[in-house]
């Protein structure tokens, strides 16, 4: 079975294909919007989107900063839900919720990690991203576009599990 959807109204038909039975991909009468299953803000309620809080589970941290008695401490900590970012700080080692930010999409890659596009408040658009050889690494980027990855990279916003 394979789904098409049209990007620009969520309508989508499915096609199938049955070898023995069926000669070639034929199109079922089977059709839906998938607008139907987002709520207002415009995230899906179906497959991988609210499978993020649970395959990112735990408190992730920025790179730690030292400090001048020499102790390092992260900048932020980080909690994924299943439609925001939380950022915050730990107070007697419990996360404690600063400020989220709008999970738009969330997707995994292939089998090599996951990439979560996000914007906060101001609109402003970011992706966390797997790292291809720590799953326990989401890279930071400023954008949704993967073709600008390369210039909008930022190893101090880029996050560890811990």
């Amino acid at each position: 079975m394979r789904y098409y959807v049209d990007n620009k109204t969520g309508d989508v038909y499915v096609t199938e294909f049955v070898p023995g039975i069926t000669e070639e991909e034929e199109r079922t009468e089977e059709t839906f919007n998938v607008k139907d299953y987002m709520d207002d803000s415009g995230v899906s309620d179906i497959g991988n989107v609210t499978a993020g809080a649970s395959v990112l589970t735990g408190t992730w941290q920025s790179a730690s900063m030292v400090e001048e008695d020499g102790a390092a401490q992260s900048e932020f900590y980080v909690q994924f839900t299943d439609k925001a970012i939380n950022y915050g700080h730990l107070k007697d080692d419990e996360f404690v919720t600063d400020y989220s930010d709008e999970i738009v999409s969330f997707e995994e890659l292939d089998n090599r990690g996951y990439r979560v596009l996000a914007k906060n408040s101001n609109g402003v658009q970011y992706t966390y991203q797997t790292c291809e050889t720590d799953a326990n690494i989401m890279e930071y980027y400023g954008t949704w576009d993967e073709a600008e990855f390369a210039d909008a990279y930022s190893g101090s916003a880029s996050i560890f599990r811990q």
